[in-house]
């Protein structure tokens, strides 16, 4: 199931067994956010509270599963030079 958002597609997709992922995807080289969950319910409500403009550590706070990185956050405020400056840092 692919899902269009003003921000990307969520995307959620059965793997092994009664696993789904769901990906928040801005572009395909790009991740917004990502997990796993067994209940699909969890998976369509992720897609709805980020089809419905939700943020980051909304989507983490009710969904735990999703997980998220700095850059993404980034993106999300506003800024990510500063997150990709620290991650190309030694």
């Amino acid at each position: 199931m692919s899902v269009p958002t003003h921000r990307g597609k969520v995307v959620v997709s059965l793997r092994e067994e009664d696993m789904f992922r769901v990906r928040l995807c801005l572009h395909p080289a790009f991740a917004w956010s990502e997990g796993w969950t067994d209940d699909l319910g969890a998976a369509v409500g992720v897609a709805e509270l980020w089809y419905q403009g939700g943020r980051l550590r909304e989507l983490h706070d009710r969904f735990p599963f999703m997980s998220w990185d700095e850059l993404a956050q980034g993106f999300e405020d506003g800024d990510p030079a500063a997150a990709k400056w620290r991650q190309c840092a030694p």
